[in-house]
């Protein structure tokens, strides 16, 4: 594990440089990354640290003796400084600069600690240390052709093969196993859902949707993620750019080495309701769920549970395409007994009644004489702000509040949570041995703010009995 400086011509590049000093030149040998992050930090000034280590590239900033940002071509903040700290080999480069972007606020020490620990657990082979895998199952060659440029130049993975149908590609998957399979729903010879089924019995790997959008194919797109497609992205129309599949593409790419394929357990079909409640009166308790990378299959399973156990208001944050939000609560308002609408601003918090958005804008709960609701906070824009959302919900719901937080979920919070705790809200944590991504909960875990751990299956022994008669409990509580 030796890392030396970059810039071979001229030994060092500059390792730290300073005009107004001059400037040595020269050789550090058998260093590993923490050796560099420690002596970037107790020089105290402003540094950017580049790293490459085969194709992979990275960079962190310090200011003022801590780690301030640190990004890769698929990450940033402290997954994208954990996954520059496994890399084993490679060059560096160390020298002034500063940015204005904040994406972590631990102790520089801790940092350390955590990276150090992960990779001593990790043992990572030279090929689980490569880049992200990605095998292409899609008959559009210009679709095709977008996807590989974005992945390969973009993101920094390795296009394995392009097939054009579901047999293809599980002809490839019976001699290896990608990281990533990005599959088309709709295609000649074999469909993506015959493939899908295939894929996920003989030859188990990471599958995200990737195909066209519309409102009445979506419960088909429902199908996919119940027999366990990990993500669902949407092509974009003629004229449209690829910003948004990119972006989920980024995601998907970041945590692909860290998918636990084998925790997916597909939902049972759902029926609707005997009974659907109508939004009546005031909350008078809240529950918000949080949803990364792998919740969409757990939503299927617990939103209908939630919905038959508590009578008050439901939150759910699910990390998805925005374009599917209003195909997405429809598909679970017509399963869930209560209400399952969109999220706008200002929607009042009632009983009976479920909120549903993606993690883009900033919201926060508002109350009065008239009761709670929530709202969009001034001047956020861009990714939520959880901890803002968390604290204002404790804030206002106490001990009748209630955090559920799902596979995936790499979103900070940290703060909220222990206001959450602190006002004597529950939290209740969706065990990592369950989830697809678990890296974020183990995260979660650690600070041992929980209440509870739950399997999804299992979700409704953390509730009490809701609403509705026994009989019609009996017969909902058999949808999964």
């Amino acid at each position: 594990m030796a890392f030396e400086l970059a810039n071979n011509s001229s030994p060092g590049g500059g390792l730290v440089s300073d005009d107004s000093r001059g400037r040595f030149n020269g050789w550090l040998e058998g260093l590993s990354m923490p050796d560099i992050v420690q002596l970037a930090c107790l020089g105290g000034k402003d540094y950017v640290l580049e790293a490459e280590s085969g194709t992979r590239k990275g960079s962190i900033y310090f200011s003022s003796g801590e780690v301030v940002h640190a990004s890769t071509a698929s990450l940033e903040g402290q997954e994208a400084f954990f996954e520059i700290m496994a890399w084993g080999e490679g060059t560096f480069h160390l020298a002034p600069g500063r940015t204005q972007r904040v994406s972590i606020d631990v102790p520089w020490n801790f940092l350390l600690i955590e990276a150090l620990r992960r990779n001593d657990e990790g043992g990572y082979t030279e090929e689980e240390r490569g880049p992200v895998r990605v095998l292409i199952v899609e008959d559009s060659h210009m679709v095709s052709k977008v996807l590989s440029r974005i992945l390969r130049e973009d993101l920094g993975a390795e296009v394995i093969k392009v097939v054009e149908n579901g047999k293809e590609a599980l002809d490839i998957l019976e001699d290896k196993i990608p990281d990533l399979v990005t599959l088309d729903i709709n295609m000649p010879v074999m469909g993506g859902d015959l493939a899908l089924k295939h894929i996920m019995v003989k030859s188990p790997a990471p599958v995200a949707l990737i195909s066209g959008h519309r409102t009445e194919d979506f419960p088909k797109v429902m199908e996919f993620l119940r027999l366990g497609a990990v993500d669902f992205i949407t092509k974009p129309e003629i004229g449209e750019n690829w910003d948004v599949v990119k972006e989920r593409l980024q995601k998907l790419v970041g945590h692909a080495k860290g998918f636990r394929i084998k925790n997916i357990r597909r939902a049972r079909q759902l029926r609707p309701p005997r009974i659907k409640a109508e939004p009546g009166l005031l909350a008078g308790e809240l529950v918000i769920l949080v949803g990364g990378t792998g919740a969409l299959l757990e939503i299927q399973k617990i939103i209908p549970v939630l919905c038959q156990r508590v009578s008050g208001s439901i939150l759910v944050f699910q990390d998805m395409c925005h374009g599917i939000i209003s195909s997405f609560s429809s598909y679970l308002n017509m399963y869930a007994r209560h209400t399952v609408s969109p999220l706008g601003d200002g929607a009042p918090l009632l009983s009976n009644q479920c909120w549903i958005t993606d993690w883009q804008g900033s919201w926060e709960i508002i109350s009065d004489d008239n009761g709670a609701a929530i709202s969009q906070a001034k001047g956020q824009n861009g990714s939520i702000d959880m901890e803002n959302l968390l604290m204002s919900s404790a804030n206002v719901f106490k001990e009748k509040l209630t955090v559920v937080i799902l596979s995936g979920a790499d979103i900070e919070m940290e703060i909220g949570l222990e206001t959450v705790a602190t006002q004597g809200g529950r939290i209740l944590l969706q065990l990592p041995e369950t989830c697809l991504c678990p890296q974020p909960m183990e995260k979660i875990k650690a600070l041992e703010l929980e209440d509870e751990c739950f399997e999804p299956e299992r979700f409704q022994d953390m509730l009490p009995s809701g609403p509705a008669s026994m009989e019609d409990m009996h017969s909902e509580d058999g949808h999964g």
